[in-house]
């Protein structure tokens, strides 16, 4: 046993060593330095004619984490977390349920991971598994055929599609740790939601509403000037939301343009 985590320890202890070597040359993908501006933006050409559960880029930037690292020599060490600026690696992936996603996992005990879902891709894939007819942008749906089919599909979403997306992905980055580990041991990733959005649909009639409703919003110690009185409103009047009552829905509806 003390071998074995030795043996883990020293995998840990340097950047994409053995375990990693294997699985990324079978896929093939190249590994990128992280642009300066969005990487949503630099990854789309990848994502064009992928295939289910490929991965298709895999992006590495430096960046804060937390980390193991040997403390002593010989038979007298330990293991002790640390604050380090290292290099974390992105791997995008298109997910046969989930489509678009990417995992960003430490390449340093305790390999701290992170999974990017999102579930307007996950609403897409299953509207085209039932049949329904849809136009989507981005993170919008801009029309459907059947909007009650949508909210239901929306809506049926459980904690047991979250998990299975994400172990399955984590397992295939972390190929140093046996079944039986896993199993027994405990020695695998527990995922927790560090950061949630939620999104919710207005729909504005009126652009003067929506450029005094977002001013409002965002510049709380900005002079408020009435909607009425602003030349810009031309008589309309802006929702009565503040950043105060707003509150975010898990709803999902259709945002309808002209």
């Amino acid at each position: 046993m003390v071998d074995r985590q030795k043996q883990v320890a020293a995998w840990g202890a340097g950047e994409w060593s053995w375990p990693w070597l294997p699985v990324v040359s079978k896929w093939g993908v190249p590994i990128l330095d992280a642009p300066d501006g969005r990487r949503d933006d630099f990854v789309d050409p990848y994502f064009k004619h992928t295939k289910k559960n490929d991965v298709v880029v895999i992006l590495k930037a430096r960046e804060p984490a937390r980390i193991m690292i040997a403390i002593g020599a010989e038979d007298r060490w330990h293991l002790q977390l640390a604050q380090r600026w290292i290099v974390q690696y992105n791997f995008y992936m298109n997910d046969r349920n989930w489509g678009r996603m990417f995992v960003r996992i430490c390449p340093y005990l305790p390999f701290s991971a992170r999974v990017c879902l999102n579930q307007h891709h996950w609403l897409a894939n299953r509207m085209r598994s039932e049949g329904v007819d849809f136009k989507q942008c981005s993170n919008a749906f801009l029309k459907c055929s059947h909007p009650q089919k949508l909210q239901e599909l929306a809506d049926s979403l459980t904690p047991h599609d979250l998990l299975s997306c994400g172990q399955k992905w984590l397992a295939c980055l972390t190929p140093f740790f046996k079944e039986s580990e896993r199993k027994t041991c405990g020695c695998q990733h527990r995922l927790f939601f560090s950061q949630v959005e939620y999104c919710d649909n207005l729909i504005f009639h009126r652009r003067a509403a929506l450029t005094n409703w977002t001013r409002d919003c965002w510049m709380p110690t900005a002079p408020s000037a009435s909607p009425a009185r602003s030349p810009r409103s031309s008589g309309a009047r802006s929702p009565s939301i503040t950043r105060e009552s707003f509150k975010p829905s898990s709803k999902t509806s259709i945002c309808l343009t002209p």
